[in-house]
């Protein structure tokens, strides 16, 4: 389950890092607030293609290994391992999809 939970929370990562350049100041002009210091984050914009594949991939590798590939282990503490790894990697593809997602979403929004 280590490997599992590795490339989760580096699927996480990728996708925060994704998102951070403009999510953050599209949630402060919804919001109203003023965040002028996410602009800083900006020069991550021309890596986000190279975020979000490295995401997709360790997204895709998470997959493999927890839902295609079999456990010869049967044990309890196998089964609460695999849950926990389960949880991560579901929070890990929601996020991964928002950061795939939230331009075009704001774009149609805001038109």
């Amino acid at each position: 389950m280590k490997k599992e939970n590795i490339t989760s929370t580096g699927t996480l990562v990728a996708s925060v890092l994704a998102a951070i350049c403009c999510i953050g100041p599209a949630v402060a002009l919804v919001t109203g607030a003023s965040m002028g210091i996410l602009g800083s984050f900006m020069f991550l914009d021309p890596y986000r293609p190279w975020l979000l594949a490295a995401g997709a991939v360790m997204l895709g590798y998470s997959f493999f290994r927890l839902y295609v590939r079999k456990t010869a282990c049967a044990c309890e503490a196998d089964f609460r391992a695999r849950k926990v790894s389960r949880i991560i990697f579901w929070s890990a593809a929601s996020l991964f999809l928002i950061a795939l997602t939230y331009q075009r979403v704001l774009f149609w929004f805001y038109g």
